[in-house]
């Protein structure tokens, strides 16, 4: 990296160290990252100081201060307030894991995730933080504003690539015996944000033929666009 300043960085590779290892001792870092433990101690001790970790018998953690900055951030987006409301409606009519996405640089980052009760997992994915090229959610972003005319009907079957609905949008895949669908969130002149469906296979399969899931996604993005 050019004109960056190597102990910054290493204080964040660090903390993503940390989170990765969910919290860890001197030693188990040092040898994690290839570093000397005295540098490794000498870092630890100044983000415990500022208050970014927490020290438990011996062991390292993230402390609930980066996560006081990203809420901050987050309250900070036009998508996540207007967007939570329209998604929580989604989610409970089609009774699925409802995730909400925003772009930053070259990824997706999801803002908001509701639950409608029938996806077999409560798990959030509240910052989870993916490459555009990774995932429908995504490719969706990614691709605003090309492709218009590709026709309604997936071209090589839904697991595959995007398709149009109603001017958004839309990507499918699937995953462990679940499906993921993507729709965007436009805006006049570049994309704002994704929503994505998440349920199982055989949740979605008979009613993915009516379009009905689609149809629901396309007009939570259309009422989410009009609030921003």
């Amino acid at each position: 990296m050019e004109d960056t300043i190597q102990s910054v960085e290493r204080s964040f590779e660090l903390i993503d160290a940390l989170l990765e290892l969910d919290g860890a001792g001197v030693t188990e870092l040092a040898e994690h990252l290839n570093i000397s433990a005295s540098g490794t101690y000498k870092h630890l001790t100044t983000l415990r100081e500022l208050g970014y970790l927490e020290k438990r018998d011996g062991t390292y953690e993230v402390s609930y201060e980066l996560f006081s900055f990203g809420a901050r951030v987050r309250r900070r987006e036009p998508l996540y307030e207007v967007g939570r409301e329209p998604l929580d409606q989604l989610a409970r009519v089609t009774y699925t894991r409802t995730n909400l996405y925003v772009r930053e640089r070259q990824h997706a980052v999801c803002l908001y995730s509701t639950f409608g009760g029938q996806d077999g997992s409560t798990e959030s994915t509240e910052g989870r933080a993916i490459a555009l090229e990774d995932s429908a959610v995504g490719r969706v972003m990614r691709s605003h504003g090309e492709n218009r005319d590709v026709p309604r009907e997936w071209a090589d079957g839904p697991e595959s690539g995007l398709t149009v609905v109603d001017d958004h949008q839309v990507g499918i895949e699937t995953e462990d015996e679940r499906r993921r669908i993507a729709v965007e969130i436009g805006g006049s002149d570049r994309v704002r944000g994704s929503i994505e469906v998440l349920a199982p296979i055989d949740q979605i399969e008979g009613r993915l033929v009516d379009e009905d899931i689609l149809s629901m996604m396309v007009s939570t993005a259309e009422t989410i666009e009009s609030r921003l």
